[in-house]
Protein backbone atom coordinates (compact mmCIF):
# COMPACT_ATOMS: atom_id res chain seq x y z
CA UNK A 1 0.00 0.00 0.00
CA UNK A 2 1.43 3.35 -0.96
CA UNK A 3 0.41 6.32 1.17
CA UNK A 4 -1.19 9.02 -0.93
CA UNK A 5 -2.63 12.35 0.06
CA UNK A 6 -6.30 12.34 -0.88
CA UNK A 7 -6.44 16.12 -1.08
CA UNK A 8 -6.20 17.06 -4.76
CA UNK A 9 -4.93 20.53 -3.84
CA UNK A 10 -1.71 19.08 -2.46
CA UNK A 11 1.27 17.95 -4.50
CA UNK A 12 3.88 15.60 -3.10
CA UNK A 13 7.55 16.51 -3.30
CA UNK A 14 8.28 12.74 -3.20
CA UNK A 15 10.78 13.24 -0.42
CA UNK A 16 9.75 10.00 1.23
CA UNK A 17 7.98 7.16 -0.51
CA UNK A 18 6.90 4.27 1.69
CA UNK A 19 5.49 0.83 1.08
CA UNK A 20 3.29 -0.83 3.72
CA UNK A 21 3.17 -4.62 3.43
CA UNK A 22 -0.23 -6.15 4.19
CA UNK A 23 -0.52 -9.88 4.84
CA UNK A 24 -2.82 -11.84 7.12
CA UNK A 25 0.07 -13.93 8.43
CA UNK A 26 2.42 -11.76 10.50
CA UNK A 27 5.31 -14.24 10.23
CA UNK A 28 5.00 -14.22 6.45
CA UNK A 29 4.85 -10.41 6.48
CA UNK A 30 8.20 -10.28 8.32
CA UNK A 31 9.73 -12.86 5.96
CA UNK A 32 8.43 -10.99 2.91
CA UNK A 33 9.76 -7.66 4.19
CA UNK A 34 13.20 -9.18 4.74
CA UNK A 35 13.15 -10.88 1.34
CA UNK A 36 12.27 -7.59 -0.37
CA UNK A 37 15.11 -5.88 1.50
CA UNK A 38 17.63 -8.62 0.66
CA UNK A 39 16.70 -8.92 -3.01
CA UNK A 40 16.56 -5.17 -3.56
CA UNK A 41 20.00 -4.72 -1.97
CA UNK A 42 21.38 -7.53 -4.15
CA UNK A 43 20.18 -5.46 -7.13
CA UNK A 44 21.63 -2.18 -5.83
CA UNK A 45 18.26 -0.77 -4.81
CA UNK A 46 18.73 0.63 -1.34
CA UNK A 47 15.32 0.15 0.25
CA UNK A 48 15.36 0.74 4.01
CA UNK A 49 13.14 -0.45 6.84
CA UNK A 50 11.17 2.18 8.74
CA UNK A 51 12.90 4.17 11.43
CA UNK A 52 12.87 2.78 14.93
CA UNK A 53 10.19 3.93 17.32
CA UNK A 54 11.80 6.51 19.61
CA UNK A 55 10.93 4.59 22.76
CA UNK A 56 13.06 1.69 21.47
CA UNK A 57 16.19 3.83 21.37
CA UNK A 58 18.52 3.28 24.35
CA UNK A 59 18.18 6.82 25.74
CA UNK A 60 14.36 6.57 25.86
CA UNK A 61 13.83 2.94 26.94
CA UNK A 62 13.23 3.89 30.58
CA UNK A 63 10.81 6.72 29.79
CA UNK A 64 7.06 6.37 30.39
CA UNK A 65 4.94 5.54 27.35
CA UNK A 66 1.56 4.27 26.36
CA UNK A 67 0.82 1.17 24.31
CA UNK A 68 2.66 1.30 21.00
CA UNK A 69 1.16 -1.85 19.48
CA UNK A 70 -0.08 -0.07 16.35
CA UNK A 71 3.19 1.81 15.85
CA UNK A 72 5.19 -1.41 16.33
CA UNK A 73 2.99 -3.24 13.84
CA UNK A 74 3.34 -0.54 11.19
CA UNK A 75 7.07 -0.21 11.80
CA UNK A 76 7.56 -3.95 11.21
CA UNK A 77 5.75 -3.74 7.83
CA UNK A 78 6.97 -0.42 6.47
CA UNK A 79 9.72 0.01 3.88
CA UNK A 80 11.11 3.33 2.70
CA UNK A 81 11.83 3.36 -1.02
CA UNK A 82 14.69 5.30 -2.58
CA UNK A 83 13.66 8.80 -3.53
CA UNK A 84 15.96 11.46 -4.85
CA UNK A 85 16.19 13.69 -7.90
CA UNK A 86 19.63 12.17 -8.52
CA UNK A 87 18.54 8.53 -8.81
CA UNK A 88 20.04 6.82 -11.81
CA UNK A 89 19.32 3.56 -13.55
CA UNK A 90 22.14 0.99 -13.43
Amino acid sequence: EVFKDKNRNNKSNNWLISLLIKCENKNYTYELRNRILRESHENNIMIRPAWKILSELPMYKSMPRTSLDNASDICSRLLNLPSSPSLVKY
